[in-house]
């Protein structure tokens, strides 16, 4: 299963606060924290945004990841390891969830796939900035085949979605299971 490999906590412009999860699919060690660059993040909605008929928009989301420190050999937790997670991710090893805090506790807000060929390294003394690029993965849904359930009747369009999402990588992060039954 998935574990956080990164994280970053901390408020926007307007006092909203939000924490960012990086996920690597293979990972089970330790959380490191890495401080976002002075934006936070970018998010993105593809598409023409007037149009009432379109109500399902892909997203995009861009951030700064500071590397702080380099990259060890022997494995042990540092920002600059990175770098080397982001060029061996081979599609649908890594992927981000973001929690906005409402209320009392932290929700989710957006998750995406994180691109590994948008990464652009800079060779400059730490600490340095590198720009991180993920998408939401709506265009994936196209590829997934999905059978009703026999039977189910008055489906709405929100189910076949759901049904859609839980074939995502992220699904199990995003929506955990409780007690048999998918939360989403």
């Amino acid at each position: 299963m998935a574990g956080i490999k990164y994280q970053c906590e901390f408020y926007s412009n307007n006092g909203s606060r939000y924490r960012m999860n990086l996920y690597h699919v293979d990972y089970s060690g330790t959380t490191i924290p890495f401080v976002a660059g002075p934006d936070g993040f970018q998010l993105t909605y593809e598409g023409e945004t007037d149009s009432v008929y379109e109500c399902v928009k892909a997203s995009s989301l861009q951030f700064d990841f500071v590397i702080t420190e380099a990259p060890t050999s022997s494995g042990d937790p540092t920002t600059g390891n990175i770098y080397a997670d982001l060029l061996s991710n081979n599609e649908n090893k890594m992927f981000v969830i973001v929690e906005q805090h409402t209320g009392s506790v932290f929700r989710n807000f957006w998750a995406g796939d994180i691109i590994d060929d948008t990464v652009e390294i800079e060779d400059a003394p730490y600490p340095v900035q590198i720009r991180i690029k993920a998408t939401d993965g709506i265009a994936k849904m196209k590829q997934k085949l999905y059978v009703p359930d026999t039977g189910a009747t008055n489906l709405t369009v929100l189910y076949y979605f759901q049904k859609a999402i839980e074939q995502t990588t992220y699904y199990s992060s995003l929506f955990p299971n409780t007690s048999g039954t998918s939360v989403i």
